[in-house]
């Protein structure tokens, strides 16, 4: 909820969508266009690496799209399981705007480079 405000704040013709679960965060992208995902690291079902993980193995466009992991770990072998699952970044928590404004840009320009 902080991070959809934020971002609103930020960018206030931003279409958000949110997902409650893992599950309904994959059916939402594979049939919705998105181009960039907010995925909490501790969701109802599956985390955010196994949801980062399978968006990875969906065909492409959709496996394509810019996924910025959140986190309140400042474990270093976490932040390594989430670069191996797919993120293409991560914001740490609590969540603050400029913080928030940098890791999205951060995370385009990451994304773009590798693809």
């Amino acid at each position: 909820m902080v991070a959809q405000q934020m971002v609103k704040r930020t960018w206030p013709l931003a279409k958000i969508s949110t997902c409650q679960s893992g599950p309904l965060a994959l059916q939402f992208i594979d049939n919705n266009d998105v181009d960039m995902i907010l995925l909490d690291m501790f969701m109802p079902d599956m985390d955010g690496l196994a949801v980062a993980r399978a968006i990875r193995e969906r065909p492409s466009p959709r496996n394509q799209v810019t996924i910025l992991g959140l986190t309140a770990s400042s474990n270093a072998t976490d932040h390594a399981l989430c670069t191996q699952a797919g993120m293409d970044g991560l914001i740490f928590k609590p969540l603050e705007q400029d913080q928030l404004s940098s890791g999205v840009v951060h995370a385009i320009q990451s994304s773009w480079k590798k693809r």
